[in-house]
């Protein structure tokens, strides 16, 4: 797979910089109650490192659902040398389906041509070698990584160059840690990364993707202890006519979008919500979230993938589970 040119950062001078490998694994699950949890479910979904040369990442967020209790983000991580096919396959999905170069989205799934093309445009994802993973968090959960002085501190140490709420800090490191912990799960020394997102609020413009960069730098630095190779990171937006990367981030943007709707749906069944069962044939959900749903709990072959739900069980306290299906409607 080809990857881009992207806004680079040097990560193994950064990880080596800013490495914080002194702080013990058990302190840092302290701090973060949610990674322990989240560490094992990556690890039962890809055991072992990737071994090429190049990994690249894909993420997108889809928490604006008025109606819902949970924030849905998605990820997606690939090892590009061992997905030599996916570019062939999904170019001819585009040229058969897309000729036009219309954007594959969830939200736009209501036109026909998008419709026509989901199905063999997951299919066709499925030549991909990595992990794909959506993270659900209940809104009752304020803080998962910073805590409300976070901000101010950074801020007053002269790491940020962006401007930033309380709120949308949260949300970006946020994604930020969960990407982390997801590429330190599934990398070795010396492996280069390059991180393409969709153009949201958390890179609104380039300060903040810039802060994004760093903090990324930085989380990495947390959880391994040697050095990566080039990082960089931009917006799809940034190749102009290019369609590649845009279809590439289309993959979490469906899922999160899927995920946005079955964890509404979900949460209203006592019987599915006590078990974190996902039982299709029992979820009030869109066709369209039904065919991605079925696409994702499917059994994969070289992209393996998985729900994590972050549930608020208490005023003070949260659980980290991991969502099973019930049984497959195709």
């Amino acid at each position: 797979m080809a990857i881009g040119q992207g806004r680079v950062a040097v990560a193994h001078r950064i990880v080596h910089d800013y490495h914080m490998g002194s702080m013990p694994l058990e302190d840092l699950r302290r701090a973060l109650p949610w990674l322990k949890g989240f560490q094992e479910v990556v690890r039962n979904l890809r055991p072992a490192p990737f071994s090429g040369s190049h990994l690249l990442m894909g993420s997108d967020y889809a928490g604006s659902v008025p109606r819902s209790n949970y924030l849905s983000y998605s990820f997606i991580l690939v090892d590009a040398d061992l997905s030599p096919l996916y570019p062939a396959n999904q170019r001819q999905v585009r040229r058969t389906f897309l000729p036009d170069g219309r954007r594959m989205s969830f939200k736009r799934l209501g036109d026909r041509h998008r419709a026509s093309a989901l199905i063999p445009f997951l299919d066709s994802a499925e030549t991909l070698f990595g992990v794909c993973l959506a993270v659900l968090v209940h809104k009752g959960i304020e803080f998962t990584t910073t805590t409300n002085k976070t901000l101010q501190m950074w801020q007053d140490l002269g790491m940020l160059t962006g401007k930033w709420t309380i709120h949308a800090f949260e949300q970006m490191a946020r994604t930020v840690s969960f990407a982390s912990v997801l590429v330190s799960e599934c990398t070795r020394p010396g492996q280069h990364l390059t991180w393409i997102t969709d153009q949201d609020a958390m890179v609104a413009n380039d300060d903040r993707l810039t802060d994004v960069m760093e903090l990324a730098a930085r989380m990495i630095g947390l959880y391994v202890s040697f050095s990566l190779g080039e990082f960089a990171m931009n917006t799809a937006a940034v190749y102009p006519g290019e369609r590649s990367f845009e279809d590439f981030v289309a993959i979490p943007d469906l899922v999160a979008g899927a995920f946005a709707e079955i964890v509404t749906s979900w949460s209203r069944e006592p019987s599915l919500r006590a078990g974190y069962i996902a039982d299709l044939d029992s979820l009030h959900i869109s066709p369209k979230a039904r065919a991605i749903a079925s696409w994702f709990f499917d059994r994969p072959n070289s992209l393996a993938r998985g729900a994590i739900i972050l549930d608020k069980i208490g005023p003070e306290k949260y659980q980290v589970r991991s969502m099973t299906p019930m049984r497959i409607v195709t």
